[in-house]
């Protein structure tokens, strides 16, 4: 019987320790980012707190002459506050809307990158 309680206790202290390391909360990845791909746009996304409410913005990328390969969303908040959320378009289209949503009295602080499709032509990989 005591052996069954400290597995549970182990099991429980490993499954912890993993969700700390490996979980970034408001860290979002839409797509992949593909080698040879280009940033074609970043923003610093920030809203400040309001008291007893959820803070929300919506971001509108216009359509691109390229696709997008991926949309890379980082919370930079030390509370890992918020979360983002591809609402039309994103990977492979040429556009993309995405709402930013806080958790009640939290603000925003996102890092928003978007990347577009390679090129597949191998001169173009091999010499930009």
């Amino acid at each position: 019987m005591l052996l069954l309680v400290k597995g549970v206790i182990l099991s429980i202290a490993v499954v912890t320790i993993a969700n700390r390391v490996c979980a970034n909360e408001g860290d979002t990845i839409f797509g992949a980012v593909q080698m040879g791909a280009k940033i074609i746009h970043t923003e610093h996304i920030v809203e400040p707190m309001k008291l007893l409410r959820v803070v929300t913005r919506k971001f509108i990328l216009k359509p691109q002459p390229r696709q997008i390969s991926a949309i890379v969303v980082v919370d930079n908040s030390p509370t890992k506050g918020g979360h983002a959320y591809l609402l039309e378009g994103g990977p492979p289209a040429n556009f993309a809307v995405i709402e930013f949503k806080s958790k009640r009295n939290h603000g925003l602080d996102f890092t928003l990158t978007i990347y577009d499709t390679p090129s597949s032509c191998t001169r173009c990989l091999r010499y930009g």
